[in-house]
């Protein structure tokens, strides 16, 4: 994943999405003011040197995303799944963690 700040290009942004889809990436969403450039791990050095040449870039990394998602909608569940996160992330051993859930925002915000 290569996300780039919308401030930062310099084009139209649906011609600079179009610009990486011709580069090699498989997607491109918008979230807010970043996009998040989608490549497969084999075209991922050969698009981020491409779009560097042209934007700068905020973040670049092999990512693991999930197929699908699954949204936690009780409370109690979402309680045991952030604190087994939190347990995963605090163990020395571990040093990348993914999921796959999602939590809506009135739910974060409750537990947060």
């Amino acid at each position: 994943m290569i996300t780039v700040n919308l401030e930062d290009i310099k084009t139209d942004p649906e011609e600079f999405m179009l610009r990486a889809i011709e580069l090699g990436a498989e997607d491109v969403r918008e979230d807010d003011d970043i996009l998040e450039i989608i490549t497969s791990p084999e075209m991922f050095m050969e698009v981020r040197d491409s779009l560097e040449k042209e934007v700068k870039i905020e973040e670049a990394d092999i990512v693991m995303l999930p197929q699908t998602t699954v949204e936690i909608t009780d409370e109690a569940v979402a309680v045991k799944i952030l604190k087994l996160i939190d347990v995963l992330e605090d163990h020395d051993d571990v040093q990348n963690l993914y999921s796959n859930f999602s939590l809506p925002d009135d739910l974060m915000n409750k537990l947060a």
